[in-house]
């Protein structure tokens, strides 16, 4: 799915459907989720245009300068800035605005998506040094608990370590998490559920927002859904209840939650949970990521790059320099930044899902459709035996050599389908 449509899709539930995930016909998304009537009644039905390299505030509904907008964002005790995970430039965004804060000396913690509170330990070795980068890595569980490229995030982390901001987690544990999206909260015994934070599942706009992210699955798949619902709401409870809990914790600094925008959006998650448990005030931010022109050869052409875009540009066409913008809901987010979208992600994903035993090896359990690893030729079941000519003796070593390669490398994988050796190679 284009991230300009959808800018959120949840990692649980990347793993758990892809079919849910790619049954629209590709580019033909059956919902644009940026523009729903959600949020504050005096705003939730305007539309806004968002130009590129420009910050919005919904509050005053119009833009305003990089320097207001820190101003803004630090008298809030918690600021919440989503991303796509894969989308280098949200990343970027995210940096920029941890900086920023830091920079005006107030203190700054940084509360992530991706670890839950035991992982603390750990993210506490890596700030002070004590941990190198592999070894965090290694001991985090990086690769089994989050997956998504290390990279993408290293800047953060390393700016983190420099300045000694600390690094806490907020979610629940990922093996939790799994199992509600299979089985649902009802699932559970009463000794896993002991300790979880109370579900909020009232909101009628939340639920309609987390199943238009996955295509209108629950109309489908209705138990399906109402799993990967309760474990959506699960992790917004858990991360609003673990973003409340530091600033009590640490009641002169800014709390900075960095998580999926699907979490942030309209206000209906995280920031639905703080609002609802506490008395702290907060500031959402997502990034809208906005289609870029292609430079004319001829002054008759069109500037879209695709027929179907959403894309405004501000301007006449007369020579002057036009400004790519996209229309978005009003209530998306309290602060909206205009990014420009990238064509591809900055590292190779291959859209494979893996499982491993020490018995048997490592095999392929998924292949997402239309993937890098579909059109390499790998298969569902296929054994790896090797990688560029490497053995792995466990699936976070592979996913971490993987998560390493570059377009443009070449990569040849040995495997072991239907009792017969087979080697693919591929240039990415």
């Amino acid at each position: 799915m284009k991230r300009k449509k959808v800018l959120w899709l949840l990692p649980l539930l990347c793993v758990l459907l892809p079919i849910a995930i790619n049954g629209s016909e590709p580019g033909k998304e059956a919902f644009n989720v940026n523009r729903f009537p959600f949020g504050p009644e005096n705003s939730k039905w305007e539309l806004v245009t968002i130009p590129i390299n420009s910050i919005f505030s919904s509050a005053l509904g119009k833009t305003i300068s990089c320097s207001d907008f820190v101003g803004e964002i630090s008298k809030s005790r918690i600021v919440l800035v989503g991303e796509s995970h894969t989308a280098d430039i949200h990343h970027k965004m995210q940096l920029k605005i941890v900086q920023s804060l830091f920079e005006l000396g107030k203190p700054v913690i940084l509360a992530l998506e991706m670890f839950p509170p035991s992982a603390n330990e750990c993210l506490n070795g890596f700030v002070s040094g004590a941990f190198s980068e592999e070894d965090f890595l290694t001991q985090s569980h990086w690769f089994k608990i989050w997956g998504h490229n290390f990279r993408y995030y290293k800047p953060i982390f390393d700016y983190a370590r420099q300045k000694k901001i600390p690094l806490f987690g907020i979610n629940i544990p990922h093996s939790l998490a799994s199992k509600v999206r299979m089985i649902g909260i009802e699932g559970l015994s009463p000794e896993e559920r002991n300790g979880l934070p109370l579900l909020d599942k009232t909101s009628k706009e939340h639920r309609f927002l987390v199943n238009a992210m996955l295509d209108g699955i629950g109309a489908l798949a209705p138990e399906t859904f109402d799993h990967l619902y309760d474990a959506q709401c699960l992790w917004d409870s858990a991360m609003g209840e673990g973003a409340i809990k530091l600033s009590r914790e640490y009641p002169m600094a800014t709390v900075v939650v960095l998580a999926g925008s699907g979490h942030v959006a309209y206000n209906l998650g995280i920031p639905k949970i703080i609002q609802n448990r506490s008395d702290f005030s907060f500031s959402s931010v997502l990034a809208v990521d906005i289609e870029q022109m292609e430079k004319k050869s001829d002054k008759n052409k069109s500037t879209k790059t695709k027929s179907d875009s959403y894309q405004f540009h501000l301007g006449k066409d007369d020579g002057i320099p036009q400004i790519p913008s996209e229309i978005v809901s009003r209530g998306l987010a309290n602060f909206l930044i205009g990014v420009p979208q990238e064509d591809k992600e900055k590292f190779p994903t291959f859209g494979i899902g893996l499982k491993g035993d020490p018995k048997v090896g490592i095999f392929l359990s998924m292949i997402f459709p239309g993937s890098m690893g579909e059109k390499m030729g790998l298969q569902k079941g296929d054994k790896i035996l090797e990688i560029n000519g490497k053995i792995f003796e466990t699936v976070e070593e592979m996913k971490k050599f993987l998560s390493l390669m570059n377009w443009g490398d070449g990569v040849s994988f040995l495997v072991l389908r239907q009792g017969k050796r087979k080697k693919i190679r591929f240039v990415l």
